[in-house]
C-alpha cells in the first residue's frame, strides 16, 4: 500500500514539473526565513547575557525625530540620578556619553581621533570589565575629568 502512495506522487511530481519546482522553491524559501528569524530572535533574546545578573539589566534609549537613526542609547546624565531617587525598583543605575574625541598621548605629540565612552563610577557596579591596562575609575575616581 505504501508503495502505491509513493508510486502515485512520484507520477504526480513527474506529471506537474512546474507546479513541483514552485512548490519545492517555496518551501525552501519558508525554510531558509523561518531559520534567519529564529537565528534573529536568540539573538536579540541573548543581547548582553555574558554580564552576571543580567536579567536586571535594561537599556534606556531616547528618540530623536531628526536623527537617521532614530534612537539613542546615549541619555542625560541626571537621568541615572533620577531614576535611582523616583523608582525603588532600581537599585542602581549609570549613563553613557560618547564620541568622537581628539586625544593626545604622553609620549606624543600628534592628537589621534579617539571614540571615548564616559560613564560613571557606578558602571563598573553594574557591568563586568576587565581593566587590561592602567586603573580603573574604582580605584582612580580623582583622575577622571569631564571634558
Amino acid at each position: 500500500m505504501f508503495t502505491h502512495y509513493l508510486k502515485i506522487a512520484f507520477r504526480n511530481l513527474t506529471k506537474y514539473r512546474m507546479q513541483t519546482v514552485i512548490s519545492i522553491i517555496g518551501l525552501a524559501v519558508g525554510f531558509v526565513c523561518f531559520a534567519l528569524s529564529a537565528l534573529w530572535i536568540r539573538y536579540e533574546m541573548s543581547f548582553d547575557n555574558f554580564h552576571r545578573n543580567a536579567e536586571h539589566l535594561y537599556v534606556i534609549t531616547s528618540t530623536h525625530e531628526r536623527a537617521v537613526t532614530r534612537t539613542n542609547r546615549q541619555t542625560p546624565q541626571p537621568l541615572a540620578e533620577y531614576l535611582k531617587n523616583t523608582f525603588p525598583e532600581v537599585r542602581n543605575a549609570t549613563h553613557v556619553i560618547g564620541g568622537n574625541r581628539q586625544v593626545s598621548l604622553e609620549n606624543s605629540n600628534a592628537p589621534i581621533n579617539a571614540n571615548i565612552q564616559r560613564v560613571s563610577a557606578s558602571f563598573m557596579d553594574l557591568f563586568d570589565v576587565r581593566v587590561l591596562r592602567g586603573e580603573s575609575i574604582s580605584t582612580c575616581p580623582n583622575q577622571i575629568q569631564s571634558g
